[in-house]
């Protein structure tokens, strides 16, 4: 029986040591428990007597738009901030930080006081888990040394003074894991969290939104599977979200335009969360209609049936799309036009 002892007293240890590094990789601030990597950017922070700003006030309601700095640049701000509050867009989502890594802040400054002037809100667009210029390791959410990174790069746009404004929203974007991630939500749950306690310490009052990802419509647990298999928990996010912006592309996805509103009303009563349907108008990536762009007719059926179903609003991938068709900015101006 001695093999059974050694067995069960190397079995304790393993628990024990498993527990002192779960225990150590937590520490309590201001009576909550965070991870190390937000602790130490907290530390950054305080160590540069950085106060608290409040933001709110911010409705969420109407058409916004996803949109690059490099449409921004073509068009000029001031063609674009006009652009959008003549089609009565009233929250831009602004690509801060693509795939390639590269930070930009340059637009950002420029467009953020002409828009708040205009009664438009700017979000800062983050893509998160996709990043070609780390080489530390995966760019994943379950790297500590990563998620520190973010959270850096996050409190800097939180923190960045514009002429006296300051982004009224984060927005992440790929903040998820590339497939068969089932088992690995927490991972984008905390990281989330992380995001939200930060926001709350650092400016309280900024919206928090994520790019959505779920592509089986079929049912609300279709939905909530698929979404899940990127590591996407609806009801965990539900907790720390201000606003879902699904990802509901229907020719990328080989559905219906009426599927837009049903999917997104269905992450509406997973969350309970405000919710804006993603409008397809670029081009099809799918292999079955690569290329093929979305024809007015189909636009406009998918915000009928964001209408139908009581969405909140819609958000629109992306702004070039729509600046280089007239024939769509006659649909966007006839829809979720808030007083």
């Amino acid at each position: 029986m001695g093999w059974l002892r050694v067995f069960s007293v190397t079995l304790i240890l393993s628990f024990l040591v498993l527990f002192v590094i779960f225990t150590l990789s937590f520490k309590e601030k201001e009576g909550e428990m965070i991870g190390l990597e937000l602790n130490e950017v907290l530390d950054e922070l305080e160590s540069k007597n950085i106060k608290p700003v409040r933001r709110g006030g911010l409705l969420l309601r109407g058409k916004a738009v996803w949109a690059y700095g490099s449409t921004v640049r073509e068009y000029g701000v001031n063609r674009t901030i006009d652009e959008l509050d003549r089609l009565g867009i009233k929250h831009i989502f602004l690509l801060v930080k693509g795939t390639s890594g590269t930070i930009n802040k340059e637009v950002l400054s420029e467009l953020t006081p002409k828009a708040h002037e205009k009664g438009i809100s700017v979000h800062a667009w983050i893509i998160c888990f996709s990043d070609s210029s780390w080489t530390s390791g995966k760019a994943s959410p379950d790297s500590y040394e990563y998620r520190k990174y973010l959270l850096r790069v996050i409190s800097e746009f939180l923190t960045m003074n514009m002429s006296g404004n300051f982004v009224d929203g984060i927005h992440l974007d790929y903040v998820r894991y590339p497939s068969n991630a089932q088992d690995k939500y927490s991972y984008v749950s905390s990281f989330i969290r992380e995001v939200r306690i930060l926001i709350d310490r650092v400016a309280p009052g900024t919206v928090l939104s994520i790019a959505s990802k779920a592509e089986n419509y079929v049912s609300k647990t279709a939905l909530f599977n698929s979404a899940l298999f990127y590591g996407q928990n609806y009801t965990d996010l539900a907790n720390y979200v201000n606003l879902f912006c699904p990802m509901t592309y229907y020719l990328d996805y080989g559905v219906t335009p009426d599927d837009v509103g049903i999917a997104s009303k269905w992450v509406k009563e997973l969350t309970g969360k405000t919710v804006f349907a993603g409008i397809q108008v670029h081009p099809s990536e799918a292999s079955s209609t690569k290329g093929r762009s979305p024809t007015p007719s189909e636009i406009q059926c998918c915000l009928e049936s964001c209408l139908r179903n009581g969405l909140d609003g819609v958000i629109f991938f992306r702004l070039e799309f729509i600046l280089q068709r007239p024939e769509i900015q006659e649909i966007v101006l006839r829809y979720y036009n808030e007083s």
